[in-house]
């Protein structure tokens, strides 16, 4: 997961040479803004998985002190103590999964803001978003006679859905006051956050992010993909060249 940092690296080094002194340091900053994001995300994946390994074993704890808590009226220092060390367990691995969804965002915005600053703005199909991407990359594309396949507009579509669209009505833009969120486990043994409402209505769903690294996985599929677009259409680039 989150393994092709180095590619997006190797391809700024080789690409940035194409173009003069202005345009190379534009065209290594603007996909750097990718780059970086991508880092940051393989930080916060390493702390995701820290913190749910770090959930998963102060449970066992607490699970195991079941049979003492029945027979005792309140609890001791030692159970507070714990129940304290769970409770900020749980609150740890809801922040590194909402982080992740956050600057996955963040960072599909900035590959598209990158694709239309490499290829130059089009008329009535602006690139402010990867919402706005998935909307109008076909069009795009044939505006600026690009050359793209299906796997490429299946990432973008497929994306929009898995973080944009999560992130946009389930993080940044949940509104409801009845929303209670809690943590749980994927089938691979990594944590999830399930979403819910207290005092559910018949049309009241519950909602579930993803196994983050399988997630990732997603991310490394289109960013190769991305570069791939990128280097078969480079004769395109409206950048000045040296």
């Amino acid at each position: 997961m989150l393994t092709v940092a180095q590619a997006l690296q190797d391809f700024i080094t080789e690409q940035r040479q194409r173009f003069n002194d202005e345009n190379n340091n534009l065209f290594a900053f603007s996909l750097g803004q990718v780059e970086r994001y991508y880092r940051l995300l393989g930080l916060v994946l390493d702390r995701y998985i820290e913190a749910g390994a770090h959930w998963l074993t102060t449970l066992r704890r607490w699970n195991a002190t079941a049979a003492a808590l029945r027979q005792h009226e309140s609890l001791d220092a030692d159970l507070v103590a714990l129940w304290e060390t769970l409770d900020k367990a749980v609150l740890s691995a809801q922040l590194e999964v909402e982080t992740f969804y956050l600057l996955a965002k963040i960072m599909l915005d900035r590959i598209a803001h990158f694709i239309e600053f490499y290829f130059g703005a089009a008329q009535k199909c602006s690139l402010d978003s990867h919402d706005d991407l998935n909307r109008c990359f076909k069009r795009y594309c044939a505006l600026k006679e690009l050359e793209y396949d299906d796997r490429l507009t299946g990432f973008v579509a497929d994306l929009k859905h898995r973080i944009s669209d999560f992130r946009d009505y389930h993080i940044s833009h949940e509104k409801s006051g009845r929303t209670i969120r809690g943590i749980n486990v994927s089938s691979h043994g990594r944590v999830v956050m399930p979403m819910g409402r207290i005092f559910p209505k018949a049309s009241d769903k519950v909602v579930i992010s993803e196994d983050l690294v399988i997630l990732g996985s997603t991310l490394d599929d289109y960013l190769l993909a991305l570069l791939a677009f990128l280097r078969r259409n480079s004769s395109r680039s409206r950048l000045t060249a040296t």
